[in-house]
């Protein structure tokens, strides 16, 4: 059996604003804001959401290559980055 893709996050402390916007986002709750700096607590599957949100870009994700590479032959995963883009809030209700 094949696991699900997994990730590791790193936040640039010296970038981050702690916005929270990524603890907000992340479908897994990887995620956590504490004393302004966001952290990984959990499993991470890799969705990229937190890279795609942060005004900043104070987060990258390392992808556990071997098993990007088994579900990307599967086809799995397609369609996250549309999925995010929706959830990002709009600039016209940003302003209200």
């Amino acid at each position: 059996m094949v696991g699900p893709i997994s990730g590791v996050v790193t936040v640039e402390a010296d970038r981050c604003d702690g916005c929270g916007k990524c603890v907000e986002l992340c479908p897994c709750g990887a995620l956590e804001l504490a004393n302004g700096l966001v952290k990984q607590i959990g499993y991470c599957m890799a969705c990229l959401g937190c890279m795609v949100i942060c005004p900043k870009k104070a987060i990258s994700v390392e992808i556990d290559k071997a098993s990007y590479a088994i579900v990307e032959v599967r086809g799995e995963g397609q369609g996250l980055e549309k999925f995010f883009q929706k959830r990002q809030p709009s600039s016209s209700s940003e302003s209200r």
